[in-house]
C-alpha cells in the first residue's frame, strides 16, 4: 500500500485505528493488514470510517487474513500438524475462562509444527522470535485471534477441557520441580489415564521434556 502518499482519511480514523489495534507485542503486524484491507476499501483516495466499519474493525480484518491465509498456506496434509500447533499457542490460565496466548519454543515443537510456524510467520498470521535464553519462539500475532477468528475460537471452545486439563498438569509439574521433585507431589494413576488418551490428539510431548511424567503414585484403595 502507497502510504508515502499520505492517503486521506476521516477525521479522528487514524487514531481510532490506533487504538483499537492496542499496544501488544504483535500490534505493529495487526495495523500493517488492517490498512493494506482498509486501504483496498478505499474511495477515491480517502479512508473512511464506514470502510472500516464494514471491514469488522481491527477483530474483523484479523479474521478475513486468519481465513486467507489457512487456505493458501495450509495445505489439508499439515492441517493436523497446524492444530497441533495452534494448541500450543493458547493457554487456558488456572481460575480464568478466557483462553490467552502463550509463546511456544521450538524446543516444544516437532519438526512438522516447526515448519508450518515459519511458513505462517511469512504472512504475519504469528510472530518468531527468541526467549530469554535465546531459544527460537513462536506466537500468535494478536490476542484478537483467539476470540476473533472463528476457527480458533471453535477449536479452542473444543478443546477447553483438554486446555484446562493441561494447565492444572504444568502447574503441578512447576511445582513438583520446585519442591525438588519430591515423591509426595508426584501425580496419581487417574490424572496420567488422562494424558494417554487426551494428549495424543492434542500435541505430542516435548522433546525438552523425558522426565515428565515421572512414575506415578499408586492411589490408595
Amino acid at each position: 500500500m502507497p502510504w508515502a502518499e499520505s492517503p486521506a482519511q476521516s477525521p479522528g480514523l487514524g487514531a481510532y485505528i490506533l487504538q483499537d489495534t492496542g499496544s501488544e507485542p504483535g500490534a505493529l503486524p495487526l495495523l500493517g493488514f488492517t490498512l493494506d484491507l482498509l486501504w483496498q476499501k478505499q474511495r477515491g483516495g480517502l479512508l473512511t470510517y464506514q470502510a472500516y466499519q464494514e471491514l469488522g474493525g481491527v477483530t474483523g480484518a484479523l479474521s478475513l487474513h486468519a481465513d486467507q491465509v489457512w487456505a493458501e498456506y495450509v495445505p489439508e496434509g499439515d492441517e493436523p500438524a497446524a492444530r497441533r500447533l495452534f494448541t500450543q499457542l493458547i493457554r487456558v490460565p488456572m481460575g480464568s475462562p478466557a483462553a490467552t496466548r502463550r509463546i511456544a519454543l521450538r524446543a516444544d515443537l516437532d519438526e512438522e509444527q516447526w515448519r508450518v510456524a515459519q511458513r505462517l510467520a511469512a504472512t504475519r498470521l504469528l510472530v518468531t522470535g527468541r526467549s530469554a535464553e535465546g531459544g527460537e519462539s513462536v506466537e500468535l500475532t494478536h490476542e484478537a485471534l483467539i476470540s476473533g477468528w472463528e476457527k480458533l475460537a471453535r477449536w479452542v471452545e473444543e478443546d477447553r477441557s483438554f486446555l484446562v486439563w493441561r494447565e492444572s498438569l504444568r502447574h503441578d509439574m512447576d511445582r513438583w520441580e520446585r519442591a525438588e521433585r519430591t515423591s509426595e507431589l508426584l501425580p496419581k494413576e487417574e490424572p496420567m489415564g488422562e494424558l494417554h488418551k487426551l494428549a495424543p490428539l492434542r500435541e505430542r510431548p516435548s522433546a525438552r521434556r523425558t522426565d515428565w511424567p515421572p512414575p506415578c503414585r499408586r492411589t490408595e484403595r
